[in-house]
């Protein structure tokens, strides 16, 4: 598909999946004020997204579900996201957008993937920071922290949490022994 975004502005969505239509254009600024429920703007990962704006058009809005997979033009700060009654949250490489994890503390998470790479030189490209205790007492089920290295504290903040599926390589800056993971039903490490 191909075209602008801007044939969606005014309408009444409550669930919009554009998964994989790498080839749309134009500003996020369009989805202001809908009720959306569901956003899937994710893209494949050889292509990337031609969309751009700022995340802060999503603030106060009732959005369960985000994917932004490989967005990597949209800009703005997570703090704009801590009011959504978010449940699953996919950030991955979406390396314009920056933020403190804290900020995410009062969302109902059970799906957080804030995913990045790194750059030629070994650095992350990660510009999401904060201390992992914010997950302590979530009910996150999937969490993908991979290359996030200005990230910091101590796993044994996911100590009897009911995590699936969990991503910390190579998160350098934490700290903490795997011990804390005995027992946990954990399917994907």
């Amino acid at each position: 598909l191909t075209g602008n975004i801007e044939v969606f502005k005014g309408m009444q969505l409550k669930e919009l999946n554009l998964e994989w239509c790498h080839n749309l254009e134009g500003d996020i600024q369009v989805l202001a004020g809908m009720n959306l429920k569901k956003l899937n703007l994710a893209t494949d990962p050889f292509n990337g997204s031609k969309l751009t704006g700022n995340i802060e058009v999503f603030k106060g809005m009732q959005i369960k579900e985000l994917n932004l997979f490989r967005c990597g033009q949209l800009t703005g700060n997570i703090d704009s996201l801590k009011d959504c009654p978010l449940t699953s949250l996919n950030l991955e490489s979406c390396y314009k957008l920056e933020g403190d994890i804290e900020s995410l503390k009062d969302c109902p998470l059970q799906v957080l993937n804030l995913a990045a790479a790194q750059d030629r030189r070994g650095q992350s490209l990660s510009k999401f920071t904060g201390n992992i205790e914010v997950f302590m007492g979530m009910q996150v089920k999937e969490l993908n922290l991979q290359y996030c290295d200005n990230l910091k504290g101590n796993i044994e903040v996911f100590e009897g949490m009911q995590i699936k599926e969990l991503n910390l390589q190579p998160c350098r800056n934490l700290i903490g022994n795997i011990d804390v993971l005995k027992g946990m039903q954990i399917k994907e490490l």
